[in-house]
């Protein structure tokens, strides 16, 4: 019985996220199949606002502009921050750059974990974290906005 609820549970999940519906403001489909949700909330990144500028870029910032720029204000090696060492604080630096990455790069979890060698989950814990972090700490919030404004110059 168990087994009957659980396939018809995912085939309910599959149907959701087939399911598209036209935005009334602009015609762009809704759901997840596309990757577009009606809003910041429900992708669950309100929390930290993404970047409002990014969109307005003339530049793409690249991954290894990123590590870079991350690596000069920490004062952590590159190789450092891609490494499996798990301290606090090349941990702290490495979710920094995660988040860099999901907001000036628009990178996917998966895409970002499979730069930095990990998985989507440990990035996803990762910038949630972080978020967290910055959302409590006006320390964390202002080196995260100086490494975000100067990548976006």
């Amino acid at each position: 019985m168990q087994v009957q609820s659980r396939f018809s549970i995912l085939r309910q999940i599959r149907d959701w996220a087939r399911r598209t519906e036209r935005c009334p403001c602009c015609g762009r489909r809704e759901g997840i199949s596309d990757g577009y949700l009606s809003s910041e909330k429900e992708a669950g990144r309100g929390a930290v606002s993404r970047n409002q500028n990014s969109g307005n870029t003339s530049k793409q910032v690249s991954f290894e502009q990123i590590l870079l720029a991350v690596s000069d204000a920490s004062q952590i090696p590159v190789n450092t921050l891609l490494s499996k060492e798990r301290t606090k604080v090349v941990g702290r630096w490495r979710q920094i750059s995660y988040l860099l990455c999901r907001d000036l790069r628009r990178m996917s979890y998966a895409e970002i974990g499979q730069t930095f060698e990990r998985n989507h989950t440990t990035i996803l814990y990762g910038i949630g974290k972080i978020t967290m972090l910055i959302n409590e700490d006006s320390e964390a919030a202002d080196e995260y906005e100086g490494l975000l404004n100067a990548l976006s110059k």
